[in-house]
């Protein structure tokens, strides 16, 4: 259900900027920079650029241009080596 929220003018003016050059409507942009943020804020060791790449590849799972990762067993296995596991733990969830 949709909710009306206060942002700031200023915050206003620079989402429908960047609304514009991305394709969104000023709602639009700012729910992806929230969801950007959460996402950032939950992985915090890792680049927002490489989130974006994972929300990027999502999406693309999601309506079917692209089919989910599976790890092999190599994979598994640098996890269980010490490799950082909620990197692939979180690579899975948004890739599926």
């Amino acid at each position: 259900m949709p909710k009306a929220v206060k942002i700031s003018d200023e915050l206003a003016s620079t989402a429908a900027v960047f609304a514009g050059v991305e394709g969104r409507s000023l709602a639009g942009q700012v729910e992806y920079w929230a969801n950007l943020g959460r996402v950032a804020d939950e992985n915090a060791d890792l680049p927002v650029s490489f989130i974006k790449e994972i929300l990027i590849a999502r999406a693309q799972v999601r309506i079917g241009l692209k089919t989910p990762y599976e790890f092999d067993e190599n994979e598994v296995l640098l996890v269980a080596l010490g490799a950082h596991e909620n990197f692939y733990r979180d690579l899975k969830r948004y890739l599926a």
